[in-house]
């Protein structure tokens, strides 16, 4: 009986394990890269750090949250202070193509 179990794993091992590891090989492959740039916004009346991150963070890479704290220590402000209008601050951002 053990035997037969012994050999029933097994099978099942050398079953799945090959096709897991093919499927985790495709995924990576599937995976696009990335690239970081930046770009510059001019802050209009209104805004903050949190209605900037929401319309330009990247859910791939960031949170609302992490976005902000990026923003600010890129621009060497508090992720909580406001900001003022007509002050330029940079901004990251991912592309898939890469630019030269």
């Amino acid at each position: 009986m053990r035997t037969k179990i012994a050999i029933i794993f097994s099978v099942m091992m050398l079953t799945i394990v090959p096709f897991s590891i093919i499927a985790k090989a495709y995924d990576a492959a599937e995976e696009k890269e990335s690239y970081k740039y930046y770009t510059y916004y001019t802050v209009q009346y209104g805004d903050t750090l949190e209605s900037i991150a929401k319309e330009y963070y990247d859910e791939e890479h960031y949170t609302v949250k992490s976005y902000i704290r990026e923003v600010a220590g890129i621009n060497t402000i508090d992720a909580n202070s406001r900001l003022r209008t007509g002050t330029v601050i940079a901004i990251p951002y991912y592309s898939d193509e890469y630019i030269y």
